[in-house]
């Protein structure tokens, strides 16, 4: 059985880029992969392209800016500093609380630093 005959796309191209070409289409892909993962596929997206076919692409923009967020957040991470202190020196709250206070606090770090992200990449135009 030859290779053709096992696939549904029997029929095999080869195309070649210049360096600036090539770069060009990576970074086309790269877009497009972060709002739609079926463009991994270099085949998915070439066969779109050469077949006409429209790309959807949906650029989702943040509906605020993140630093009144972010300032809120570092209160609450200080006062969270600030009851470990306290529970640690007279000893009223378990490590297993203070924890999960720390996780906590990390989830929301880590969400905010997203939020940072999609908001100067909205605003520098790179989605």
């Amino acid at each position: 059985m030859s290779w053709a005959e096992r696939r549904t796309r029997p029929v095999r191209k080869e195309i070649t880029f210049t360096e600036e070409e090539w770069e060009e289409v990576r970074r086309l892909q790269e877009k497009l992969v972060h709002y739609s993962p079926e463009y991994r596929s270099f085949g998915f997206l070439a066969r779109r392209l050469m077949l006409g076919r429209s790309l959807h692409v949906t650029c989702v923009r943040p509906l605020t800016d993140p630093e009144p967020i972010a300032a809120a957040v570092a209160k609450i991470g200080v006062n969270v500093n600030e009851i470990t202190r306290l529970a640690n020196a007279d000893g009223h709250a378990t490590a297993g609380q203070l924890d999960e206070v720390a996780l906590s606090l990390e989830q929301v770090r880590r969400l905010i630093g997203r939020l940072f992200d999609d908001y100067t990449d909205a605003v520098e135009g790179r989605r």
